[in-house]
């Protein structure tokens, strides 16, 4: 790496943003933390024409000569800058009342003020050849000051693979919002892409893991995790969330809390790998009992589990011991409504297979309504769903296509 000490002026910078070659979006960003007053306040130094700290930027040119320009530390004073200038951001009275500019845009500022706004010196410093893992140690060096990242952003500055990636796909469901389980200031810190990666751990390991110790490891290790393995974990899991939707629908319980959620998603998972069946029935037992606990769960009950429950979630609330004590109280509560178990077999036998479609007179699969042409396309499947206690039986069994059948999977 050759770093190179420079300045460009404002000018400069609005001209690359416009063409589109200065990134501001490179993987180990964060997302825009300044509040709007933060941003705002940057605007009134610059227009006072003081000093601000340096942009660092990563000077990236290809084999066709093409240069761009990637944002290694400057990301939230540039951001600032662009809304400005794009007249999205407005002055506020409390930094620049004193000089006139309260409330004012971009487009509102005289001539001369913007054309001086244009001509302000930054200071920049240039990488060249720099790589990616010093990029990186740089990054994290560099925003131990400041707004300092936390630790899920430090995760995100230092990894890139395929569980990140399915954490932060997993944490874009609106479900998150819907329930008002994390907020703007939250979602910008990165923190609901951390408690999902937790979420994602547990099913993935089939087990609570204490605090947050294990998700370094955890990102470390499953950086390649192939397609295989990525696809089944998102599906693990979105079949867990999908119990979750229909038992915590609003955030009118308790549940929505993340110590409480955590210990009933790990329930929940803990009756799906067990083979417990979910019906609508005792999915609305479950949903009218944690109205109930939401109102039974305080210190002052007179049932000494509520009350270990409720001193649980008072600190280390993401303690192993403390969210293991909650699933052993919704796991007590719930399983008598959970006796159905699905049938520990799910494939039929050959056997099975091969009576299933003697017995069958048109071959008609009951999927799409079409014929089935041939054995070798054909698969059989269970007319009440195992998945909702359907018996691997012949008396259950259907001709369906095989490529019909397993799209639904």
């Amino acid at each position: 790496m050759h770093p190179k000490l420079n300045t460009q002026t404002i000018s400069w910078f609005n001209q690359q943003n416009q063409m589109k070659t200065i990134d501001l979006k490179a993987k180990f960003q964060r997302d825009i933390v300044w509040s709007p007053g933060a941003q705002a306040y940057l605007i009134d130094t610059l227009l006072r024409e003081l000093p601000i700290p340096e942009i660092y930027l990563r000077v990236v040119t290809d084999e066709r000569g093409s240069t761009t320009y990637q944002v290694v530390d400057g990301k939230q004073r540039l951001t600032a800058i662009f809304k400005f200038l794009d007249d999205k951001l407005v002055l506020q009275d409390k930094y620049s009342e004193d000089i006139g500019l309260g409330g004012k845009k971009f487009t509102d500022l005289p001539v001369d003020m913007r054309r001086d706004l244009f001509k302000y010196n930054m200071s920049v410093e240039e990488l060249h050849d720099a790589t990616r893992e010093e990029i990186k140690d740089m990054f994290k060096r560099l925003n131990r000051t400041g707004a300092k990242l936390n630790s899920q952003e430090l995760r995100h500055a230092a990894n890139e693979g395929d569980f990140i990636q399915l954490a932060e796909e997993m944490a874009k469901d609106t479900y998150w919002v819907k329930i008002r389980m994390f907020g703007t200031p939250q979602i910008r810190r990165m923190l609901d892409i951390e408690y999902v990666s937790e979420l994602l751990v547990m099913v993935r390991e089939n087990r609570i893991i204490d605090r947050k110790k294990e998700l370094d490891k955890f990102y470390a290790d499953n950086e390649v995790m192939g397609d295989v393995k990525k696809k089944r974990l998102r599906s693990e899991f979105q079949k867990i969330l999908g119990y979750m939707k229909k038992i915590v629908t609003d955030h009118s319980t308790r549940f929505v809390n993340k110590g409480d959620f955590y210990s009933l998603f790990y329930t929940i998972n803990y009756f799906e790998t067990n083979n417990y069946v979910f019906h609508v029935i005792n999915i609305q037992k479950i949903r009218d009992t944690l109205s109930l606990l939401t109102r039974e769960i305080t210190q002052q009950s007179n049932v000494s589990r509520f009350v270990e429950y409720y001193n649980s979630t008072q600190e280390a609330v993401d303690s192993f011991q403390n969210r293991n004590l909650r699933f052993e109280v919704l796991r007590d509560l719930f399983e008598p409504m959970m006796a159905e178990k699905k049938d520990a077999r799910r494939n039929f036998t050959l056997l099975q297979k091969q009576i299933i479609w003697n017995e069958s007179r048109d071959k008609t699969c009951g999927i799409c309504g079409k014929v089935v042409e041939t054995f070798d396309d054909y698969e059989p499947d269970h007319v009440e769903q195992w998945i909702e206690g359907g018996r691997t039986e012949i008396n259950n069994g259907r001709v369906t296509h095989k490529s019909c059948n397993r799209a639904r999977r």
